[in-house]
């Protein structure tokens, strides 16, 4: 007579299939997630202008003291309010002629001064 054979326990088998998986969505999900932050950060647009600011090319005076109008009442606040309107008001003499003189470098200081006081 054949003695009986008990049935073995069950032997614990360990999927590395299904951690690879998941280590595989995981990474998917940062990637995805560090890609839409990245991509949805709101910029601010007074960066923007500010660089639009600092890279004004003074050799061109009628081409700097519009822009300079145009770019620089967007930081005006109640401090410098009076110092915006006194270098607008010094630029006239370089618009709506068709011909101007080149910046003073009187002009040129105050609205570099002017340009490194911005804060954003």
């Amino acid at each position: 007579m054949i003695p009986i054979r008990d049935i073995k326990p069950n032997v614990t088998i360990i999927d590395w299939e299904f951690i690879a998986f998941l280590i595989i969505v995981l990474l998917i999900l940062i990637f995805t997630t560090i890609f839409l932050v990245k991509k949805l950060k709101k910029k601010n647009p007074k960066k923007e202008i500010l660089k639009k600011l600092q890279n004004i090319d003074f050799n061109d005076s009628k081409k700097a003291a519009y822009e300079f109008s145009a770019l620089a009442r967007f930081f005006i606040n109640e401090e410098n309010k009076g110092k915006y309107e006194k270098i607008v008001n010094s630029l006239e003499k370089y618009k709506y002629k068709k011909e101007v003189p080149p910046l003073s470098n009187e002009d040129k200081q105050n609205l570099k001064n002017f340009i490194k006081e911005i804060h954003v």
